[in-house]
């Protein structure tokens, strides 16, 4: 009885401390799944599909509930993290913006929400060795095409940075740019994937290893009694 239940308490274990998880703004990365949750959605990396087209994307990870995340979805996600310092994002898909915000020296997390966005949804581009402020970017296409055009959107996040030799310092830059590949078109983007948030199986497993333990627990009790 006791390897049994040291059995089940290595189960509910193995499937609760296994997932490396980096939370910021009320959003959780699972390292070992690339899904982001958060405001009741999960979204995939947008890394993850880096280089690859609408329909590519969606021929890949589709069967799974992944659908191209929508204006409105986007320009929420957006908001959420107060990007270069505003929070009126617009859902309207022909509307494009670019904003930017001062450069700060140093990279400091707790409080850049350019680079916390970076950190949940991966680079697709920036440089990866340097002592100096390196450049970070994500970049993905999205959008619902309601105007029937044929054309979906790009959302992109890039922390501010010194451009070698000569360091020049470069702002924050966030923009969400409307009209720019059609769904077969590649580039260097990632696809933004979205799905409404599901109960992780480890989460289902761990409860299921739970109330297995409940039983046996019962059961042991009666044999004493």
């Amino acid at each position: 009885m006791k390897k049994f239940f040291l059995g089940l308490l290595f189960i509910f274990t193995s499937f609760t401390s296994s997932a490396g998880l980096i939370t910021h703004n009320g959003y959780t990365l699972n390292e070992d799944t690339n899904v982001i949750s958060g405001k009741g959605m999960e979204w995939l990396q947008w890394d993850v599909t880096f280089l690859t087209s609408i329909d590519v994307a969606l021929s890949l990870y589709g069967a799974d509930g992944w659908k191209l995340a929508s204006n409105q979805q986007m320009s929420e996600l957006f908001n959420s993290f107060g990007l270069a310092s505003h929070n009126l994002w617009d859902a309207d898909e022909n509307t494009s913006q670019f904003l930017t915000s001062p450069f700060e020296r140093g990279e400091d997390i707790t409080i850049d929400p350019e680079l916390q966005f970076l950190s949940l949804f991966g680079f697709t581009r920036g440089l990866t060795e340097g002592w100096w402020d390196l450049q970070k970017e994500t970049s993905a296409i999205f959008g619902n095409d309601l105007d029937a055009d044929g054309l979906y959107n790009i959302a992109s996040v890039t922390d501010d940075y010194e451009l070698a030799p000569f360091m020049r310092q470069k702002t924050n830059s966030v923009s969400l740019r409307s009209d720019v590949f059609t769904n077969k078109q590649y580039g260097g983007f990632g696809i933004a994937l979205v799905r409404t948030t599901s109960v992780p199986e480890p989460t289902t497993l761990a409860i299921f290893a739970l109330g297995m333990l409940g039983l046996a627990s019962r059961k042991f009790n009666k044999r004493i009694l």
